[in-house]
């Protein structure tokens, strides 16, 4: 499979995860039902975008979804309930600028409209969840945000849908613009947590669980999010190695899988038992890839002796890497490359192996 290819499955499968308009109606999960076409909204029932400022918008809160230079409004559900409205005007990118708005729908519903060219998309009623809604209705000790943020520094600026109650249930929706295409905005990442999210100095989600803060980069989803929801933080990291990184551990496990490949360095941020590099494949019907064999093994892995592997990575994920940590806990990571600019990235997979 090509890379274009891989990407619109991406971007299918991560629509099919975060819900689509059919099942909403029923206010049930839509995992695994066809992808339905985003609602547009005609330009003469597009809503005015000069009625609320960003700061009347936000009611005082502190927002689910923070980083520095944001432009965001955000209402709780009783404020949407209650016929409160928010808008903004966002330019996108040097020539791309869009409105965004939330209020209530009528007769019911919820408008989390993203505009451009005075067509009006829904987000709310596309790609967002529905259990972060009640019936298609803003649930009133939510808070639910519009938020738009370059995470990856190319001059065009993603957007965020989050929704929460500000206490233990936090969902975050990250898409990207595409205005040459039929639908505008396209989803990239679903990610569950608690409380509220923030961007770190290397524009990485930090969404805070009950174990720890997960760091998690914007186009890069869980397989399973409520696994990486509950699971707690990463343990290792994995990018390849640079020639004084080799020098400086010369003591390290070494494991060599391809002649003549690049050395990935993994490097622990603490003691790790039961490591294991293992082969994975996916499954097109399941969306998900499993793991097929365990190439390599050792009991014990530290920050002072880590794991040196020469390995190709070719366009689809086909290593992971499982681990036991002090108290137990096992994670299983599939390791990629970026088709975007050829860093290594980790996706936790969440499955029981073999």
């Amino acid at each position: 499979m090509n890379r274009y290819k891989k990407i619109i499955a991406s971007v299918t499968a991560i629509c099919l995860m975060a819900g689509c308009a059919a099942g909403k109606a029923a206010g049930k999960s839509t995992e695994g039902s066809p992808t339905l076409p985003p609602q547009e909204t005609p330009a003469s029932q597009v809503p005015s975008t000069q009625s609320t400022s960003n700061s009347q918008a936000s009611s005082g809160l502190g927002y689910l979804f923070e980083a520095k230079d944001i432009e965001s409004i955000q209402l709780t559900g009783r404020d949407i309930l209650d016929g409160k409205e928010a808008n903004m005007s966002v330019k996108i990118s040097d020539a791309i600028n869009m409105d965004f708005h939330i209020s209530r729908d009528s007769p019911n519903g919820t408008q989390l409209y993203a505009i451009y060219n005075s067509t009006a998309y829904n987000l709310a009623a596309n790609y967002i969840s529905p259990d972060v809604f009640d019936n298609d209705e803003a649930i009133p000790e939510y808070s639910y945000q519009l938020a738009c943020y370059d995470f990856d520094n190319d001059g065009t600026k993603e957007i965020v849908v989050a929704a929460g109650n500000n206490d233990d249930t936090l969902s975050v929706f990250i898409f990207y613009v595409d205005v040459e295409a039929p639908f505008v905005c396209y989803p990239e990442n679903y990610i569950l947590g608690y409380k509220n999210s923030y961007v770190n100095k290397s524009n990485e989600i930090c969404v805070p669980s009950p174990n720890g803060v997960k760091v998690y980069k914007y186009n890069v989803r869980a397989e399973d999010a409520e696994y990486a929801k509950l699971s707690g933080p990463i343990k290792i990291s994995v990018n390849f190695a640079a020639e004084d990184q080799m020098k400086l551990y010369v003591g390290a496990n070494k494991y060599v899988k391809d002649e003549g490949a690049p050395t990935l360095l993994i490097l622990p941020t603490e003691k790790l038992g039961n490591v294991s590099i293992c082969l994975i494949e996916y499954d097109t019907n399941t969306d998900r890839h499993y793991v097929t064999k365990d190439l390599y093994n050792i009991s014990e892995l530290t920050p002072e002796k880590p794991l040196l592997v020469q390995a190709f990575l070719p366009d689809f994920p086909a290593l992971a890497v499982s681990y036991t940590d002090e108290f137990g806990t096992a994670q299983l990571w599939g390791i990629a490359e970026s088709l975007k600019d050829g860093t290594v990235y980790l996706f936790e997979m969440g499955t029981a192996k073999g």
